[in-house]
């Protein structure tokens, strides 16, 4: 997509997207909550003040005028918003009329059951309660799981007044979704006019105390995760599915649990998703450019080289494909560490040195060398919040297991001797 002005990206955290736009040679800039310290050093960041944050962007586009953009994680809860900067710059992703199909978690349970794939049912808190089995309760304008909570745990008058207003004639603030055991998963697709695809697949890491992640909050991926061709199979139903009756552009995520080898579809994120980085590090891709390739509904494939490995859906196969990946990691794995007190941000050169973590190379062919490494690094003499996020860590392992443990006893070190 040739153009001369800094392509802007904006949302809640725009580090990761922007990291892969500056390695696929995009001149870019962002706007987003944290303006973190690594992302400063590669491009302008604007640090948006969270009580101005998401409508703020309103005076940025106005006093900015970007040529082009596009949007990450949470800002699909907004199309409106989404809609009236698309009317100020050229918007690359999912327009409002999407998003708000895409998010409806009803519509997308009424999608599923017309098509007879395996399904989560969803309801009302009010219904939810006098039906059998686990229920979740969420918010419609969700974002990384916070806000969720089982059913079960909410005191009754507070659910009776949310309940009194959840009629299917409004928006409603709340629902609730079955509660299904297994292991969370995200599906990464890119989505053209002619095709859909399915990238890959991570494990996600949710809730998780090693991190100090809240309950459901979400707080990694690792991947990408080796699929039985049966299993390969459903996941490209269930994008094939929803990319066609949404109209879904670009790449795109789907959250799913697994359950007897079946993935069920929690949500769809219509935009960037936060685990699109580990399966660009772990098989060489460079999904910004593909992303902006689709949006624009130009002719694109994914191609292979003889370095990929076996990880992708067979579909996606290239006549150079082969698993042959001696001296490579397989597995990537990103972690999110949440401050498990209140803490003042260091100099952010003592990350790397006091904990060997190196920093994040930017070029699209990953050296395993560089792990582990650390990104979305706080500003010196930050005041971060217990609960709030603190520092990313990317590892590399030959498994998924070992990549788990790798962050698990990384993120132990930081937190034991981190100022």
């Amino acid at each position: 997509m040739p153009t001369c002005d800094p392509f802007l990206i904006v949302g809640a955290s725009t580090r990761a997207a922007a990291f892969s736009a500056i390695r696929s040679g995009m001149q870019t800039q962002t706007a987003d909550l944290f303006s973190d310290w690594d992302l400063k050093q590669h491009c302008l960041a604007f640090q948006i003040p969270s009580s101005e944050y998401p409508h703020g962007l309103h005076d940025l586009f106005c006093r900015i005028k970007p040529t082009t953009w596009m949007y990450t994680g949470a800002l699909e809860n907004y199309p409106t918003l989404i809609d009236q900067l698309a009317s100020k710059s050229r918007l690359i992703g999912n327009p409002g009329y999407v998003l708000r199909r895409a998010r409806d978690p009803f519509l997308v349970r009424d999608t599923l059951q017309k098509a007879a794939i395996p399904h989560l049912e969803v309801t009302t808190p009010k219904d939810a309660q006098n039906q059998e089995g686990l229920w979740l309760l969420k918010p419609f304008r969700s974002a990384g799981g916070s806000h969720i909570q089982f059913l079960d745990q909410v005191i009754s008058p507070q659910l009776h007044n949310v309940s009194r207003n959840t009629t299917r004639s409004i928006r409603r603030p709340l629902f609730c979704q079955k509660w299904l055991s297994g292991p969370s998963v995200t599906a990464i697709y890119l989505s053209s006019l002619e095709q859909v695809q399915l990238i890959g697949v991570t494990k996600q890491l949710v809730g998780e105390r090693s991190f100090h992640a809240r309950s459901f909050s979400y707080c990694g991926s690792i991947g990408p995760l080796p699929l039985e061709a049966s299993l390969s199979d459903k996941f490209l139903v269930l994008g094939n599915t929803l990319s066609r009756t949404f109209g879904l552009r670009g790449v795109w995520g789907l959250d799913c649990v697994l359950s007897n080898s079946t993935p069920y579809a929690i949500e769809i994120n219509p935009r960037w998703s936060a685990s699109l980085e580990v399966i660009e590090r772990a098989l060489n891709l460079d999904l910004f450019t593909l992303h902006v390739n689709a949006c624009e509904q130009a002719s694109h494939s994914v191609a292979f080289d003889q370095n990929e490995n076996t990880h992708a859906n067979p579909l996606l196969q290239s006549s150079s494909y082969t698993n042959n990946l001696v001296g490579t990691a397989p597995c990537v794995g990103k972690a999110i560490l949440y401050a498990d007190r209140d803490r003042i941000a260091p100099e952010p050169s003592a990350w790397f040195r006091l904990f060997d973590l190196k920093y994040p190379q930017m070029k699209t062919t990953t050296n395993y060398n560089t792990f582990p490494y650390a990104a979305d690094i706080p500003n010196k003499g930050e005041l971060i919040r217990q609960g709030q996020p603190m520092l990313t860590l990317m590892v590399a392992g030959n498994t998924v297991k070992l990549a788990e443990k790798r962050l698990q006893h990384t993120a132990r070190m930081l937190y034991e001797r981190t100022f």
